[in-house]
This record gives C-alpha cells, structure tokens and sequence, in this order.
C-alpha cells in the first residue's frame, strides 16, 4: 500500500493502512515507527534491494537514514558505509557502526529503538 499520506488531524485511510499500536505507546513514538523506520527500512529492502553480501552507502545518518542501516543489516549487507554533512547525527550510526569503518557484522538490528 501506498500513496497515503496527510498533514491532518484526522485522516480515511483503507482498512489494509491501519495496524493496531501498543497501549504504551504515545504519539512521538508511533510517528518514528510509522514514518522514518518503515521509509528507511523500507527503502533498503524494497526500493534498494539491498542483498546478502551487498556493500551500501548510506548518506545522511537522521530518523530515516538510521533505519536505512538497520534495512541494510536485515537484508544481510556486509559493508554498510554512513556519511553526514555534520557530525551530530552520526553519534547513533556509530552505535550501529554504520560509520566509513563498520561493516554489517558489528550492526546489531536490537540498537534501533
């Protein structure tokens, strides 16, 4: 499904769009889900088609490119190489050592939150 999307309060959008979320989760945190985490992974996965073995370059280390990381570490990527104008956001790639020295075998999927 795509193509959906509003800067509404309130929004029709097919049942095949909607998923239930976890009582203890606010508003912030299903934006981050629902918004950067299915783009980026997303993007690694279906718009890449990042395989296993692949090496990625991933520039800009924000909500969005973060999660291309973590996609192109479930895709099974084995050079993952992130690139930031600043250095600020790369402070969680390195966690993930997406950094120009990691390599998809020090990524752990259990660092995105």
């Amino acid at each position: 499904m795509g193509k959906v999307a509003c800067f509404a309060d309130h929004a029709v959008v097919p049942e095949a769009g909607c998923i239930s979320a976890p009582v203890g989760l606010d508003f912030p945190q299903m934006a981050l889900i629902g918004c950067s985490v299915t783009t980026g992974v997303g993007a690694a996965l279906f718009n890449a088609g990042v395989q296993p073995g692949d090496s990625v370059a991933v520039i800009g280390c924000g909500g969005v490119g973060l999660n291309v990381l973590q996609g192109a570490r479930i895709a099974g990527a084995t050079t993952i190489v992130s690139a930031a104008v600043t250095t600020a956001p790369r402070a969680p790639g390195r966690t993930c050592r997406g950094s120009p020295t990691g390599t998809a075998a020090d990524c752990s999927t259990s660092t995105a939150s």
